[in-house]
């Protein structure tokens, strides 16, 4: 048998040279599918994601968890774990995987279909046996006290919430293996060059009973350039029954410039749900759409719109014309049939285009439209569907500069000066000068102007995250007091775990049931989830599964690539990493604003 190392070098060559291929003869592909078998197929016994699921590498947890410093003897077993176990194993996977996709051969992409499928499966049992342990984790808190120092209570219940501190510990880097894994398995299909390869992306890959093999697909077929029908297969995927599979393909559409599939694109305004819709919305202003029937699709799709969308709509129209109505359907409808009849004779080449014009009417200064639902050091939104992501470590005992801090004076109101529905008084001012103490006051002031129809949720984090709900929650006065009582009892201590927290987030933001819960949140369906963030941080990230700034950004990028969750950032104090917080909204359509 020839060296599979020859093999695996011959193909990443191939990749340098992707015009001047040569198909790998039988004896190579055999030894090529042979080593993906072994890494892939391999048997639970060796197997570092299988044994995680059966417990195997618990046993250390208990012994771990007595060390007088068990926090630094789990950071090293962590680090040897990642550095000894799964590193070397991850760097051969990802080799093979590379072979494959620079491989340009049908089989090889059925190969890499089925690492996405295998990996997903792992992933999911990761996430099942790791929300296991956090269930002995919340039993085990149950004979604790929670104070404002941490936990007390017996030496044994402490030593068990300890042991199952040290368990959901060792999820982290098997979640980032397998993550790795498939990402590079999906990108593997853009290695398609080969007719018979894009053959396999039309025919099989957009057909594929998996839907992230399908969103694959489209994303790779983005890249084609050459072959007949890849603009017309995209045009069909903008009816493929999964979400992130049409979000993928008006993408694709956009880099393909095919303003032909206006038609198609059009329709996805008046999609079942919001992110295709946000997602057509780029797609019109990225081919720069300006058409009559563009226009009347877009006025008649936002008087359908409430909350946040009616912002996203108003910013398009605003790109498109010049003008902006505040996100007000009713007075985009008005311009629009005083206007329509200027825009058609530009289209028959008699008249100027209709946005130069000087005499359009003007917004009113006064105007009863969307109002805004809420409003959190400053930024405000017309969002209905909220999660607030708050900083809790221990330099937000430090003081806050209250001169920089918005008053609160008088009774809380919304953006359009409608008082919010009833529910507890947060006060006109914080009770303390420390950022905690302003943070919590805020929020109660932002969640109390949360109309009853809104849902949100929060996350208060700092080494670890804590949820105050697995699910979304309506803003009714009772909710908003059972809040309060949560948000009063929270305490700073520990360091800045931002990325976990917004990986909850997003998890909570695709809690539908068609696709949420299957894993890495990149591909989830909205169903009773968030459109809006709100992060607040007075330190730079510096611990969890992803601790530095610019492999945050990059993380959210791909997480948020077919989600199009606005993320609005605040960053207060001064030891705030301001670069990382202004990008991280400017990336993600939202605003930063910095209170030192």
């Amino acid at each position: 048998m020839r060296c599979l190392n020859m093999v695996l070098a011959l193909c990443i060559l191939a990749g340098a040279a992707h015009s001047a291929r040569a198909e790998l003869d039988p004896a190579e592909w055999n030894d090529l599918r042979s080593e993906w078998n072994r890494l892939f197929r391999t048997s639970p016994m060796k197997d570092p994601i299988k044994k995680i699921q059966r417990g195997d590498f618990f046993g250390v947890a208990a012994e771990l968890s007595k060390a007088p410093n068990h926090v630094k003897a789990v950071e090293a077993y962590v680090k040897d774990l990642k550095e000894m176990k799964l590193a070397p194993l991850l760097k051969e996977k990802l080799e093979v995987l590379e072979a494959l996709r620079n491989a340009d051969d049908p089989k090889a992409l059925k190969l890499l279909a089925t690492t996405v499928k295998l990996s997903a499966a792992d992933l999911k049992g990761l996430k099942k046996q790791e929300e296991e342990e956090k269930e002995g984790l919340e039993r085990a808190k149950k004979s604790l006290t929670k104070t404002k120092q941490g936990y007390s209570g017996s030496a044994e219940a402490l030593q068990a919430k300890a042991a199952q501190d040290v368990k959901l510990e060792l999820f982290p880097p098997f979640v980032t293996h397998v993550i790795k894994v498939r990402r590079t398995a999906l990108a593997g299909f853009t290695g398609a060059r080969s007719h018979k390869a894009l053959q396999w992306l039309l025919k099989k890959g957009l057909s594929d009973r998996d839907w992230e093999v399908r969103v694959g697909a489209v994303e790779a077929l983005a890249e084609i350039e050459s072959e007949d029908g890849v603009v017309e297969a995209l045009e069909d995927a903008l009816k493929d029954r999964e979400p992130p599979v049409r979000i993928a393909a008006l993408s694709s559409l956009v880099t393909h410039e095919a303003k032909k599939a206006r038609k198609g694109i059009l329709a996805c305004l008046e999609d079942d749900e919001w992110e295709v819709r946000v997602a057509a919305l780029e797609a019109i202003e990225a081919l720069g759409f300006k058409d009559v029937a563009t226009f009347d699709a877009l006025i008649e799709a936002m008087q359908k719109e409430e909350g946040r969308l009616c912002d996203d709509f108003d910013m398009l129209l605003e790109a498109l014309t010049g003008k902006s109505y505040y996100g007000d359907p009713s007075l985009w409808k008005d311009w629009w049939k005083a206007n329509r009849e200027k825009y058609e004779a530009r289209e028959r080449g008699e008249g100027p285009d209709p946005a130069a014009e000087p005499d359009l009417p003007r917004p009113p200064k006064a105007h009863k439209g969307p109002q805004v639902t809420a409003s959190f050091y400053g930024i405000e939104t017309k969002s209905h569907n909220i999660i607030f992501i708050l900083d809790v470590s221990g330099s937000m005992n430090e003081k806050a500069n209250l001169k920089n801090i918005p008053t609160g004076k008088g009774p809380v109101v919304t953006g359009s000066g409608h008082k919010p529905d009833s529910g507890p008084d947060p006060g006109d001012r914080p009770q303390g000068d420390t950022r905690l103490e302003v943070l919590q006051w805020q929020l109660k002031r932002s969640i109390k102007m949360l109309p009853t129809k809104a849902t949100f949720n929060v996350i208060f984090y700092s080494d670890k995250f804590e949820v105050w709900s697995p699910e979304m929650i309506r803003a009714t006065p009772a909710n908003k007091r059972k809040v309060f009582d949560y948000i009063d009892q929270q305490s700073a201590a520990g360091r800045t775990n931002i990325f976990d927290a917004l990986e909850k987030a997003f998890q909570i933001a695709t809690s539908g049931p068609r696709m949420g819960g299957a894993g890495d949140p990149r591909y989830a369906s909205n169903v009773g989830g968030a459109d809006t963030f709100y992060l607040l941080s007075d330190g730079s990230p510096n611990t969890g599964r992803i601790p530095k700034p610019e492999d945050i950004i990059a993380e959210v990028r791909k997480i948020n690539k077919l989600r199009k969750v606005v993320i609005h950032t605040v960053a207060v104090g001064g030891g705030f990493n301001r670069s990382f917080m202004e990008r991280l909204a400017r990336d993600n359509g939202g605003k930063c604003v910095v209170v030192e």
